[in-house]
């Protein structure tokens, strides 16, 4: 940006090159002078101070004639003095050239050597003059006296052969001092082959940039300034390089680096525009407008940038480039054009970068020809392609042409290249495999072959790097493709690699076909990513809020939400996410605090309903929730929203307001001759005038304008918008064929015809539904499914409905799995289904349990309950539910405070589980949770991530899932996984034998579990209170006898022991005796092993062997049992 800046470092402490401090030096060193000299040296300091050199130097160039035919004291050490000062002002004029002002800091230097400003100055200028050796020369007499000079070590660091290890041998003080390491840096970044600001660190340095050291623009730090504004816009370009854009909204944003540049330019521009140095400082306009527009996109900044650079005394490439990048982005592709034309005509200097971006340019206006000639054009320009080329070849000439050109062109071009010269053979070979691959469409084993031989550590540029790690994507081998990245991705950097690396990652999650599981660090680089990229990542942002969501990480989810109604507050999907989020937190009071941030007027319909039904679940900011389904059910064709508007209607009754006089704005209802109509007063003119004022129950006459009869009009309603809308539902969802999802019937006027009206209406449908419920209830009661899949088929998904019915009603069962066949290993973690979490809570609750784990849940089972809850406190009470077969109508009447009744039930499990339990997010799901939500349809309701959780946490390993279900059971199992399930009755008695008696045993009978261990003192207590005619469960008792519900050998020593106590019974007759053990018998055949049979019949003969007749009545009665069971 100047031309004087080149060689020139920014001197500090004690070493300023220039200031006022130092002109102040030179006046007081002239203590001799008349004062004459030392006025008008003092105002011409002033004058450079305030950015007036051209000013400045005539004053100079007048005292210097003044003094030259004059004798005075120290004339020699005067001209010396205004000699520099002359330097200092032609260096900022842009008339002279950096060789002029060199040349005038030299002659100072020479008229008085032993000042040591002078001296310091000319060290440097020489350089300008290309005096290389008197520079290194007078370099090192500096550095002889002092050993930390700036100048002395600039000097001889630019005059160094290797940089490196110049700078490795710098003072300490020096490498410290971060204006010296500024001004190495902004010459190392215009050495040939500097690509990057990652290229400092072969010089073991790195630029560090402090805003607060930039208060205010003075003469003095002018140099610093322009070194840093340079750097960052360096820096910059070479994170974002240049490239084509065209859209609404380019790719800059939140980039300290570029807002630090444009707060300089501001200053900088702002500062200088209305002195002598306005002329010279167009390069910096130019920046700062095409800064701002990046980040801003104004049309201001546009025009400005045009006029700028049309005012460039001299057009370099970087100004055209980022012109026309400007142009682009406001689609005047044809403008851009006929600029880089204009370069190329005025004898720009033509860089590859110039055929690059006009081939964009041309492929945007289709003139494909042109960018293939672009392509030869820059193809000859390079005699050996060397790897920055390739990556030129295919990031842009390629990949523009593959949108449009065939398998010809891309031949053609397959061949020139073939005949090129490359710096190494595998560079060609990536050329090969590249074009092959992503061109050619060649993607066979040969190809695989050649792409795996080629060897990544003989690149040297990343792009390259990550080019062959494309190509492995490319043929499918994503696997190899990480791995190719993972040995040269620096993970904790942001940069391109890193992104394509995440994105790869990211595939790999959610591709079914993949195996891979790395969602640990996925989750750990999206992090990283979040809070160390410039830019907000709008894609990482929604997996990252799509993977807390997996897991219910609430915390996590809800940060990532923020974000995205931050960077993108007009999104009603991610207002929508951090409201859920917020919901699944049960923050009320951020609900209701977020809710007056949101918009009453929706798109998206389902987004809105949404919305509203959440806000009203949580009775959270009614009037909004109201607001937005009022506004979406307006419109006709929202079938959703006028739906819920009219299920949701009990809710928000305050807003269907009914009236008793009319006002403008209010509908009115009324009757003329028996035929009903409705009016909104919208007027206080003609007929609707008359309405204001009047009551519901009044009536007018109004005569007729062309028969004059008179018409009596008598007021039935007055009501509001709101109720209008209600009414218009109400209507559209008595209509037979309305798309509301309702239908109306006409019930009969006579009570005692109702039971048949829905027998036969309704009847068919639930004699069909109810024999789907007694099959599966019945594949359930016989372990054919378990009680997750019982669940869903009955209870529509509700484990509290679902466990509380098979265990509380008479006539259901809660089937467990057998003792026999769960590992009860010591772990230190244990978790809890939803149904055993529902029986341990009873278990403390009725039977003073207190448990010594804090067992893990599955998030779903809370919130299911909190759901729950929310659900009861806002649903209108109902206290009558019925079951209609074409047999009968079965009514069920609940009291009329069932609705309390069970919240408080539910509530009490709540506050049970915050003193026993822990929620676990169950992370390892992410390694195929992801995969099956993309793939499968409904695989991301709320009931299939808690079975995808409870599958997880049955087969981890040091743990143990406490459960009675024995789908996951023996689904673990088929797919021979870690199967770690232990059932609650083993669990119980290992932790809490001293609960588990007889009592016990009977409670679990009495809740229909089936099973269990059945002993010998159950048996025998459940028997006597059963002859005794007591409460007794002594027929579930011998249910649970069956061998098929417990796999138990050992019930055949408990079976003989009762057997033998019911045949010593002195009240029961010899046939009752045989008859009990008959049913004791035959109930634990059911699939007893013929091995378990035998031992069982010799473990009976063997009880009996001292009771006489007994012996052969209870062999008889086993031996009549093997024949029902058909066993010889």
């Amino acid at each position: 940006m100047s031309k004087n800046i080149v060689s020139a470092p920014i001197n500090a402490g004690g070493n300023s090159i220039v200031g006022d401090g130092n002109i102040v030096n030179f006046i007081d060193g002239l203590g001799i002078l008349l004062q004459e000299y030392k006025d008008q040296l003092t105002n011409i300091t002033n004058l450079i101070n305030t950015f007036k050199p051209q000013t400045a130097l005539k004053l100079l160039n007048d005292l210097e004639d003044r003094i030259k035919d004059i004798e005075i004291p120290q004339k020699e050490l005067i001209k010396g003095k205004i000699l520099y000062l002359k330097g200092l002002c032609k260096a900022e004029v842009d008339t002279y050239t950096k060789e002029d002002a060199a040349s005038d800091f030299i002659k100072a230097y020479k008229l008085n050597k032993t000042d040591n400003v002078f001296r310091d100055r000319a060290c440097i200028e020489y350089l300008n003059l290309q005096e290389n050796e008197k520079s290194g020369l007078l370099a090192d007499e500096i550095l002889k006296d002092d050993e930390f000079n700036v100048s002395g070590w600039f000097v001889k660091w630019v005059l160094s052969d290797n940089l490196s290890e110049t700078i490795k041998a710098l003072p300490k003080k020096l490498i410290q001092n971060s204006d010296f390491i500024a001004s190495l840096i902004f010459r190392i970044v215009r050495k040939e082959g500097f690509n990057s600001f990652e290229d400092l660190k072969q010089y073991s340095i790195e630029y560090k940039f402090d805003i607060n050291e930039y208060k205010e623009l003075t003469f003095a730090n002018k140099l610093k300034w322009i070194i840093n504004i340079d750097l960052l816009v360096n820096k910059f370009f070479s994170e974002f390089p240049l490239r084509y854009i065209s859209g609404d909204k380019l790719i800059v944003e939140n980039n300290t680096g570029l807002n630090y540049a444009l707060q300089l330019l501001e200053n900088y521009v702002l500062t200088l525009d209305k002195t002598e140095l306005s002329d010279s400082i167009t390069p910096y306009r130019f920046y700062y407008h095409y800064l701002r527009y990046l980040i801003k996109n104004e049309e201001n900044d546009y025009l400005k940038l045009i006029d700028n650079y049309n005012n460039l005394k001299e057009i370099h490439w970087t100004f055209t480039v980022c012109v026309c990048q400007v142009l682009n982005h406001n689609k005047k592709f044809t403008e851009a054009i006929k600029i880089l034309n204009e370069y190329k005509d005025k004898g720009g200097e033509i860089t590859p970068e110039y055929y690059i971006f006009k081939a964009v340019v041309l492929d945007t206006l289709e003139r494909y020809d042109d960018v293939e000639e672009m392509f030869l054009q820059y193809l000859n320009l390079k005699d050996i392609i060397d790897e920055r080329t390739v990556l030129n070849f295919f990031y842009t000439f390629f990949n523009v042409q593959k949108k449009y050109a065939d398998l010809d062109l891309f031949k053609r071009e397959y061949d020139e290249l073939q005949k090129k010269l490359y710096d190494f053979p595998e560079l060609k070979e990536l050329v090969k495999v590249t074009l092959k691959i992503n061109f050619l469409d060649d993607k066979g084993e040969d190809v695989k072959k050649q792409l795996r031989e080629i060897k990544i550590d003989n690149f040297s540029l990343i792009g390259c790097k990550t080019l062959i790690a494309r190509n492995y994507e490319g043929l499918g081998l994503r696997r190899e493709a990480i791995s190719c990245l993972e040995t040269f991705v620096d993970k904790e950097k942001i940069s391109e690699e890193l992104r394509l690396y995440i994105h790869f990652l990211i595939m790999q999650l959610y591709d079914r076909d993949d195996e891979g599981r790395k969602y640990k660090e996925l989750l750990q680089l999206l992090k990283f990513w979040r809070e160390n990229c410039d830019y907000v990542d709008e894609s990482f942002l929604i997996v990252e809020h799509n993977l807390f969501l997996d897991i219910n990480d609430l915390d996590n989810l809800e940060i990532i939400d923020v974000l995205l109604c931050k960077y993108f507050p007009e999104n009603e999907q991610y207002q929508y996410f951090l409201l859920s989020a917020i919901d699944k937190k049960r923050d009320i009071e951020k609900i209701e605090l977020f809710s007056e941030t949101l918009k009453t007027s929706y798109e998206n319909e389902i987004l809105g309903v949404n919305v509203a039904i959440l806000l009203l679940r949580n009775e959270a900011n009614k009037q909004k929730a109201f607001s937005i389904l009022y506004n979406l059910a307006q419109n006709k064709s929202n079938k959703n929203a006028r739906r819920a508007y009219f299920t949701n209607s009990t809710i928000f009754t305050e807003f269907l307001e009914k009236f008793d006089e009319a006002k403008i704005g209010n509908w009115v209802v009324y009757s003329v001759d028996n035929v009903t109509d409705k009016v909104k007063i919208t007027t206080n003119e003609g007929l609707q005038g008359k309405f204001i004022g009047k009551k519901v129950g009044d009536s007018f006459i109004e005569i007729s304008r062309f028969s004059g009869v008179n018409n009596k009009i008598q007021i039935l309603e007055i009501y509001n918008d709101a109720m209008s809308l209600f009414r218009e539902i109400t209507e559209e969802a008595h209509n037979p064929i309305n798309e509301l999802g309702f239908e109306s019937m006409n019930f009969p006027t006579k009570v005692e015809d109702l039971e048949e009206f829905l027998k036969n209406h309704l009847g068919a449908q639930g004699t069909e539904h109810q024999r789907y419920i007694n099959e599966s209830l019945n594949e359930y009661y016989n372990c054919a499914k378990g009680f997750i899949e019982i669940t869903k088929a009955v209870f529509n998904e509700d484990f509290i409905e679902a466990y509380n019915r098979l265990t509380l009603n008479s006539e259901s069962k809660y089937t467990t799995i057998p003792s026999a066949l769960t590992n009860n290993d010591i772990v230190e973690d244990y978790g809890l289904d939803f149904s055993t979490l529902l029986f341990f809570y009873d278990l403390e609750t009725d039977f003073g349990f207190k448990f010594k784990h804090k067992f893990k849940i599955s998030f779903q089972v809370k919130s299911a309950l909190e759901q729950k809850i929310q659900e009861l406190k806002v649903s209108p009470l109902s206290t009558l539910s019925v079951n209609i077969t074409l047999d009968k109508v079965e009514k069920f009447i609940y009291p009329e405070n069932i609705n309390e009744i069970r919240i408080e039930y539910l509530e009490k499990v709540l506050q049970w589980i915050k003193n026993n339990c822990v929620v676990d997010n169950v992370m390892e799901k992410l390694e195929l949770f992801p995969k099956l939500k993309e793939n499968e349809k409904n695989f991301d309701s709320d009931f299939t991530k808690m079975l995808v959780d409870l599958m997880y946490m049955s087969s981890r390993q040091n743990f143990r899932l406490i459960s009675s279900d024995s789908f996951i059971f023996i689904n673990n199992l088929k797919i021979n996984v870690n199967n770690n399930i232990l059932n609650p009755e083993k669990y119980l008695k290992t932790y809490h034998v001293e609960k588990c008696d007889e009592i016990f045993y009977r409670q679990l009978l009495k809740w229909n579990y089936v099973g269990i261990e059945i002993s010998f003192g159950v048996l025998k207590n459940e028997f006597v209170d059963f002859l005794a005619g007591k409460e007794n469960y002594y027929l579930k008792a011998i249910d649970n006898l069956q061998f098929s519900l417990h796999s138990n050998p050992n019930i055949i020593y408990t079976c003989s022991k009762f057997l033998k106590e019911i045949y010593l019974f002195n009240s029961i007759t010899i046939e009752n005796k045989n008859r009990y053990a008959f049913d004791v018998i035959a109930s634990s055949f059911n699939q007893m092993p013929i091995r378990i049979i035998s031992i069982y019949e010799m473990t009976i003969k063997s009880e009996f062997k001292l009771l006489g007749d007994y012996y052969d009545e209870v062999v008889n009665v086993f031996s009549e049992v093997k024949r029902l069971y058909r066993i010889n």
